[in-house]
């Protein structure tokens, strides 16, 4: 049998060096079925296989990096953070969602990688940031860190990186945060209307209106309104009647 097996993984090996890219996709994915957890030669291929002029070959490379490697491996870590630059979203996303559930607990470089990510060019990408930064504070993540990184982007220049913030603070919040909810009742007052509507759909998610500190806290803060645009009073015409709601 181990002769077996050793013969099939020399079998695999040799094919990620195939002209097919089909092939090398293939051998990637079976190289991380068979070869042995943290193998150094395996680890290797796929770091190369990180390097290949083909996207397809780089997300293969990624997925299965963190299907071979130790939890944790830094040279997998590493890979994935450099893949956040990739020019392919499709590597970018894959490498978000992989470093979310495989780098190492309260690693903060990661963190502060991912919610960079925030500011990502493409849709999709930033799409998966709220589920991955929600994921790093359920591996033990320093989540004011994670609240910190993101709130900041809420005063980014993009309309569409201030809107992954919004909601990517309603994935970290806990129930009736204060902070948050602060956070997001003054994006109530953005000029976006996507950035606005995704401030009331968020508190709506974190606060809890029939908590009496909750409510109070809303109601203070709604209460100097009057001078605001005819938009955010708008919106918070709409939260307010959310308060007052069954």
């Amino acid at each position: 049998v181990a002769q077996g097996h050793a013969e099939a993984l020399e079998l695999v090996t040799g094919s990620l060096f195939d002209r097919s890219e089909f092939v090398r996709i293939a051998a990637l994915d079976a190289l991380a079925s068979i070869a042995p957890r943290g193998d150094p030669a395996a680890l290797q291929a796929v770091l190369e296989g990180s390097r290949d002029g083909l996207h397809t070959i780089r997300r293969a490379a990624a997925c299965a990096g963190v299907r071979l490697a130790n939890a944790g491996d830094q040279s997998i870590v590493a890979m994935l953070l450099g893949m956040l630059a990739d020019p392919e979203a499709w590597v970018r996303l894959t490498a978000i969602e992989s470093l979310a559930g495989f780098a190492p607990a309260g690693d903060t470089a990661v963190c502060a990688a991912v919610c960079a990510c925030l500011e990502d060019k493409d849709q999709a990408v930033r799409g998966v940031v709220p589920g991955a930064l929600a994921n790093l504070k359920a591996s033990g993540a320093d989540v004011g860190q994670l609240k910190r990184l993101t709130a900041e982007r809420l005063e980014h220049a993009k309309a569409h990186c201030r809107q992954a913030a919004v909601h990517s603070l309603a994935q970290i919040a806990d129930q009736n945060d204060a902070q948050v909810i602060a956070w997001l009742h003054r994006a109530l007052a953005d000029v976006s209307p996507p950035v606005r509507q995704a401030a009331l759909d968020s508190i709506v998610k974190v606060a809890d209106r029939d908590d009496p500190s909750c409510r109070a806290l809303l109601q203070e803060a709604m209460s100097g309104t009057a001078h605001r645009r005819p938009s955010t009073i708008a919106a918070e015409d709409q939260l307010a009647a959310w308060l007052a709601g069954p």
